[in-house]
């Protein structure tokens, strides 16, 4: 070679150092590169083992369905206020038919169900001294103690 100026040792001896500096950090960088990977090794073993460890059941039911609504509410505010507009909705349709009830006026119907139920009780409390009118009736034979003793308890019973 000839006329090897000046530039050229400077730049080859910059050449050389940083050929140097690179094997230097190519060693340096291996080393942390193998230790990475056995962590990452380790990890997914772990995690598989872990993985095959869980043992899957088929989660169906009310309560599973309950306990995955839990989850989303919990970790999604969008899926929490989704939710309190549900229950309050589902509150709304079965409070309304009260609600209404309670705000309409007496109407025919309620003028109705009023005398078929007062026709009921008026039945039945016929019929109750009726019965208690027979009973006594065929107690008219008894003894005195004992006739007495079943219209005391009529009676009462009446009252």
């Amino acid at each position: 070679m000839r006329n090897l100026g000046p530039i050229y040792k400077v730049k080859k001896a910059d050449a050389e150092r940083a050929e140097a500096e690179l094997a230097e950090l190519t060693i340096k960088n291996n080393a942390r590169i193998t230790d990475l990977e056995k962590q990452l090794a380790s990890s997914e073993l772990e995690k598989g083992s872990t993985i095959g460890n869980l043992v899957q059941t088929k989660l169906d039911g009310p309560a599973a369905r309950m306990e995955a609504l839990d989850r989303l509410t919990a970790t999604s505010p969008a899926m929490w206020w989704a939710h309190i507009f549900i229950i309050i909705l589902f509150l709304m349709i079965e409070a309304t038919p009260i609600l209404v009830k309670l705000m309409s006026k007496k109407g025919p119907y309620d003028s109705l169900l009023h005398t078929v139920e007062h026709e009921f009780i008026c039945k039945e409390v016929e019929s109750v001294a009726t019965i208690s009118a027979e009973t006594k009736g065929r107690t008219a034979a008894l003894r005195g103690s004992e006739q007495n003793y079943v219209v005391r308890k009529l009676d009462a019973e009446l009252s």
